[in-house]
């Protein structure tokens, strides 16, 4: 059961990581981000901004709280009523 879960928190993180790079791809021409360039974006640009910290924040905490978690938990390692900062503190 176990690995069902792992296998569809990696297919979610994967669609996160999709899109991120799709959203890169499109705001490169940003790169690097000055204030004269953030000052001047249009609302598609502002958008893509947005949805790339949205993507970020998202990948983030599955990795952290779901990913990471099912990986130690098929070890066999004791993650239960656990905070993250307790089990990296332990590792």
């Amino acid at each position: 059961m176990a690995i069902d879960r792992l296998s569809s928190y990696l297919k979610e993180a994967n669609t996160h990581i999709e899109r991120l790079k799709d959203v890169l791809s499109r705001l490169n021409k940003l790169y690097p981000l000055t204030v004269e360039k953030f000052n001047n974006l249009n609302s598609y640009e502002k958008d893509m901004l947005d949805t790339l910290a949205f993507r970020f924040a998202k990948l983030q905490d599955l990795i952290g709280s779901k990913i990471f978690r099912e990986f130690l938990n098929k070890l066999f390692y004791p993650v239960e009523d656990k905070s993250f900062l307790e089990i990296l503190k332990e590792i």
